[in-house]
């Protein structure tokens, strides 16, 4: 980067410096919109096609 110093702004004045609310700052304040979910197994809504209540057979 060829910098001799790196300081990071105040995420309140993001706004003002965007000139804009039209932006996520979601990255920068860890504050997401939903809860992020406590179980992030890949096949957590996967299920055996056997194991689903209500299946009617073709």
């Amino acid at each position: 980067m060829s910098v001799h110093s790196l300081g990071y702004l105040p995420l309140e004045n993001l706004e003002s410096l965007c000139g804009s609310t039209d932006y996520c700052s979601t990255c920068l304040s860890g504050r997401y919109p939903t809860e992020v979910p406590k179980d992030t197994r890949k096949d957590q809504f996967t299920q055996k096609l056997s194991l689903v209540k209500g299946r009617k057979e073709l």
